[in-house]
C-alpha cells in the first residue's frame, strides 16, 4: 500500500486562500486589527474519523492525459456529490496547471456527465491541445480520459 500518492487536493487547497496582498502596506496607519483569526483549529475533529461517517456520496475520479513531455499522467481527485461542482474542480485543475484554460469547459462537462451517470465509468473526450502529433483516441494523444475509480 503506497501511501505516497500525490493528492490533487493539495494543489487545490492553495486556491482557497483569497489573494490578499499583504506586502503592499504602503499606507501604514497603525491599525491594530483584533480579528486575527488563528488558523490552527486544534480542538476540532480527531484524525481518527473514518470514512464511515461521510454524509455525502463521494466519487473518486482519475483524469488521464498526456503532459507536455508526452507522458501519460493520472490526476486523481475526489468529487463529493451535493457539495462539489464540476466547474469549480475544473477551474482548480487549471489553476494547478494540470489542465489548459481552453479545456476547462470540456473537462467540467464530462465530469458532470459521469456524476450524473456513474454507470458510464469513464469518458474519453478530445482536448484542444494544439499538438503536432496526429490525434489518437486509444493512445490518448489529443484526448483525455476521465474515469471513476472503484471505491476500495
Amino acid at each position: 500500500g503506497g501511501g505516497m500518492e500525490r493528492q490533487f487536493q493539495q494543489a487545490t487547497k492553495l486556491q482557497q486562500q483569497t489573494t490578499s496582498n499583504t506586502s503592499s502596506s504602503s499606507s501604514a496607519t497603525a491599525n491594530t486589527s483584533s480579528s486575527g483569526g488563528s488558523v490552527t483549529g486544534g480542538a476540532g475533529a480527531p484524525a481518527a474519523s473514518t470514512a464511515a461517517a461521510v454524509p455525502h456520496k463521494q466519487l473518486k475520479f482519475a483524469l488521464r492525459k498526456r503532459t507536455e513531455q508526452n507522458q501519460l499522467k493520472d490526476i486523481k481527485f475526489d468529487f463529493v456529490i451535493g457539495k462539489d461542482r464540476a466547474e469549480v474542480i475544473a477551474n482548480d485543475l487549471v489553476a494547478a496547471g494540470l489542465v489548459l484554460t481552453r479545456n476547462m469547459i470540456v473537462v467540467a462537462s464530462n465530469m458532470k456527465k459521469l456524476v450524473e451517470n456513474p454507470s458510464l465509468e469513464k469518458v474519453v473526450f478530445q482536448l484542444s491541445e494544439g499538438s503536432s502529433e496526429p490525434l489518437d483516441e486509444k493512445k490518448l494523444v489529443g484526448y483525455a480520459q476521465l474515469s471513476i475509480l472503484p471505491d476500495k
